[in-house]
C-alpha cells in the first residue's frame, strides 16, 4: 500500500459505512412490508407466517452491530492518522495533508482556502506525501 491509498483508507471505510446505512434503512423502511399473523386466516401451526419478521428483525440487529463497529474502527483509524499527519515537521505539509484525506477536499478547495495557486498546491500535496512516508516508517 503506497501512502496515498494509506491515507486514503479514512474515506473509502467512511464511504462504506455510508452505504451500510443506506442499506440498514432501506431494510428497516421494507420490514414494514413484511408479513406478520393474518387474523383473518386459518391459522397453520406448521408455518407461523411472522417467521420473515423476526428473521428481518434479526438481519438489522446484525446489520446495526456491524454499523457501530464499522464506526469505531474508522474512529480509531482516523485517530492513528492524523496523530501520524501532525507528526510532520511543516505546518502547510500537515495542512494540506489533513485538508485532502481527513476532510476530503479537493486541490481546488485547499489551494482556495490556503491561498496558493492550484499547481504549488499539487506541489506541496507532493513534498507532504513523501514528508509522511519519512516520518512514518511502517507504511
Amino acid at each position: 500500500m503506497n501512502t496515498k491509498e494509506y491515507l486514503m483508507q479514512i474515506r473509502r471505510i467512511d464511504l462504506s459505512i455510508r452505504q451500510k446505512i443506506k442499506e440498514y434503512e432501506l431494510r428497516r423502511e421494507s420490514r414494514v412490508l413484511v408479513s406478520g399473523i393474518d387474523y383473518d386466516r386459518d391459522r397453520v401451526q406448521t408455518s407461523p407466517s411472522n417467521v420473515g419478521f423476526t428473521r428481518e428483525s434479526e438481519i438489522l440487529a446484525d446489520m446495526d452491530a456491524d454499523i457501530r463497529k464499522s464506526i469505531l474502527d474508522l474512529m480509531d483509524r482516523k485517530d492513528k492518522i492524523i496523530g501520524q499527519i501532525q507528526q510532520i515537521g511543516r505546518a502547510e505539509y500537515a495542512d494540506v495533508l489533513f485538508k485532502r484525506y481527513v476532510e476530503y477536499k479537493n486541490m481546488d478547495k485547499i489551494a482556495t482556502e490556503m491561498g496558493y495557486s492550484y499547481h504549488w498546491t499539487c506541489h506541496i500535496h507532493g513534498e507532504a506525501l513523501k514528508e509522511f512516508e519519512k516520518c512514518n516508517h511502517c507504511i
